[in-house]
């Protein structure tokens, strides 16, 4: 099964279409069934969990993928594999949910224009994170950004590498970085006419967890080597985080390794990593990570995961089991819209 995934989304890579995403999509069936299985929340039918999971698959689908890139098929499959089991929980723990008081649904209200929004913030993070040219400032923003956004946390984390002494004095020369990456990022969003950052915040909470996973995943494509084992690392410190947790070289050893391999990657593919001087700034600025990434909406305590089943449950586990092919392919009509915007601009372009 997964030697004939693979075949399918080499063939999607290659000749990107509808076909060959409905394909890949519906050998990801049992896959797909099993996670939704899992997804706890009373308020959604089973087939509108179905339904999300396979918007949220064909979402990543949107994504740049390198036909070059075969060496990282394996690694590439893992990344959809990971990506989809994330699509039913919190990007971040309970202290910083993405919820507020309404379901985990809203992918199908992505537009092109959304996704070109999407794919404009999810740059622009990028850029910005890369563009630090202090190895201190970029680990301590890249931890913020792709394992807990937590400035003590990682002053803590910072402090053991770099053998600084933590405390007051350091915990807060971390924070004004972290208020100085607001502002870079505010000031690179601000040049872009074309967009408005703040309209994200009426987006559904579907179609912002899907932005949020995207921010925090570091997919394959983005890496200049082969670092499976080092994303599988920091896969599981995200996952498994504790702010009370002994250091590991070994993660902050991973979270380095990657951080400098999406930098050589993006700076050969002419993405401006400038280097810019630190200014002070007077003012807090607009916490944009935390709105990109979810931290101000409040949450539902109805989502989790959990493995009681009720018999009401099964019996809509069967009725969606025997409507998964349609959902799929209605799903597809709506992909196909997306794809072929996509595929139109990217001509244009040439």
């Amino acid at each position: 099964m997964q030697d004939n995934q693979e075949k399918l989304f080499a063939d999607f890579i290659t000749t990107p279409s509808a076909e060959h995403a409905l394909s890949l999509v519906l050998s990801f069936k049992d896959y797909i069934k099993r996670i939704a299985w899992k997804w706890n929340d009373k308020n959604l039918s089973y087939n509108d969990k179905v339904k999300e999971l396979i918007c949220e698959m064909l979402l990543i689908l949107l994504e740049s993928f390198n036909a070059s890139k075969s060496r990282d098929l394996k690694a590439l499959m893992l990344y959809l594999h990971l990506k989809l089991k994330k699509t039913i929980l919190r990007p971040f723990s309970k202290d910083l949910p993405l919820f507020e008081n309404s379901n985990l649904v809203g992918r199908q209200n992505f537009t092109h224009c959304k996704i070109e929004y999407s794919d404009v913030l999810f740059q622009e993070t990028r850029k910005t994170l890369l563009s630090e040219h202090n190895l201190e400032v970029a680990l301590l923003c890249f931890l913020f950004i792709h394992v807990y956004p937590d400035t003590k946390w990682a002053t803590k984390v910072l402090s053991e590498k770099f053998q600084i002494p933590n405390d007051t004095s350091f915990y807060e020369k971390n924070r004004k970085r972290i208020y100085r990456f607001n502002h870079r990022l505010r000031e690179n969003l601000d040049k872009i006419k074309t967009i408005k950052w703040q309209e994200i915040t009426d987006w559904s909470v579907g179609e912002r967890n899907h932005l949020a996973w995207r921010i925090i995943f570091v997919s394959p494509t983005e890496l200049a080597d082969d670092l499976s084992d080092e994303l599988k690392i920091l896969d599981l410190w995200h996952a498994d985080f504790h702010k009370n947790e002994n250091y590991c070289p070994n993660r902050i050893s991973a979270a380095e390794k990657i951080y400098t391999s999406m930098k050589k990657f993006h700076k050969n593919n002419n993405l401006d990593c400038l280097l810019q001087e630190e200014k002070e700034y007077w003012q807090d600025p607009p916490d944009i990570l935390g709105t990109l990434l979810g931290k101000n909406i409040k949450h539902d305590n109805s989502l989790s995961l959990n493995e009681e089943v009720s018999k009401s449950f099964v019996n809509s586990y069967n009725d969606a089991d025997k409507n998964f092919e349609k959902i799929a392919e209605d799903m597809t009509i709506w992909f196909d819209k997306l794809l072929q915007a996509k595929l139109n601009k990217q001509s244009k372009e040439l």
